[in-house]
């Protein structure tokens, strides 16, 4: 037995709301033909009515805020990534990833682009001790798989160090790819750590998860996903239903941490996935440090649409 189930139509109906499509077909073995004409495809009934309530009850979820029209930061940041794309670029790197986030509205931390070592050294002193370092490259999204980043750098002489150590091993491990300098930046700890994602679904569109920060979400699989965008109340909910949200909210003694901040930044984010539309295919902010006042974006992953 096979359903198929359609939440996106490019023709509504006459009040605006969307049409749904369900089929039965016992004789039916065309997965691919139906995913590719934007339906989602199930080969248990179980599975289809599961996937199908979630899909309602987050529809109702985010009705209202479907409507709220992208502010007019989100949409310059919008402009920016067009441009980018226009110009033949896959990804952007760190730099450029956090640059977007700041003219969206959500604050990432400071850093300073440098191309040597006496420049690196000169940049911890200037950005305070201890520092991070990490390789600039938008060919590298993934910078600790290659010894791209270094923590906790204090002193002229690690500085210099970290710089050569980080380009030689990029050189090594990913000769091909395009190196746009070192990116210095304050050592930011007292924030606890979560994960921003969206991807973009073929048949729903733009989805927004909220984890643990680092690898954590991906080990206890302890997330919280919703169609974009969300309200900063469902960003909140979101995670407040996290079995890690006691990190969050004062574990043993730890300063509670801003959760509205970090509500408010999920939201502007989704808003700016919704009008980005096909121009990205993944965003992710890993980590995003909710401090005990404000949210502050460390790193951004964001990789373009392989789409005209």
């Amino acid at each position: 037995m096979s359903c198929a189930s359609r939440g996106r139509t490019s023709r509504g109906t006459p009040n605006g709301r969307k049409k749904l499509l369900i089929t039965v077909d016992t004789l039916c073995n065309a997965r691919e033909e139906a995913e590719a004409s934007g339906f989602a495809y199930f080969n248990d009934m179980t599975r289809a009515a599961r996937a199908l309530c979630a899909y309602l009850s987050n529809a109702k979820a985010t009705a209202e805020d479907a409507h709220i029209p992208p502010s007019p930061a989100v949409l310059s940041a919008r402009a920016s990534l067009a441009r980018l794309k226009e110009a033949g670029r896959t990804a952007l790197s760190e730099v450029e990833g956090k640059a977007l986030l700041q003219e969206i509205g959500v604050d990432a931390v400071t850093d300073r682009r440098v191309h040597s070592p006496e420049e690196a050294a000169a940049a911890v002193l200037a950005l305070g001790e201890p520092a991070v370092l990490k390789l600039v490259s938008p060919d590298v999204l993934h910078k600790t798989e290659i010894g791209g980043v270094r923590l906790g750098v204090a002193g002229e002489a690690a500085a210099r160090a970290a710089y050569d150590d980080i380009l030689a091993g990029a050189r090594r491990l990913a000769p091909d790819a395009r190196i746009d300098g070192i990116s210095v930046q304050p050592y930011v700890t007292d924030g606890v750590e979560v994960l921003v994602g969206f991807t973009r679904d073929p048949v729903f569109g733009w989805m927004v998860t909220v984890g643990l920060g680092g690898v954590f979400t991906e080990l206890l699989g302890d997330a919280e996903t919703r169609l974009a965008p969300v309200s900063p109340q469902v960003a909140e909910e979101m995670f407040r239903k996290l079995k890690g949200f006691a990190l969050l909210d004062g574990f043993r003694g730890a300063p509670k941490a801003d959760v509205a901040a970090a509500a408010h930044a999920v939201a502007l984010l989704s808003q700016f996935a919704v009008a980005a539309g096909d121009l990205m295919s993944e965003f992710e902010i890993n980590p995003l440090l909710v401090r005990p006042k404000g949210a502050l974006a460390a790193d951004a992953v964001v990789v373009l649409s392989p789409e005209n």
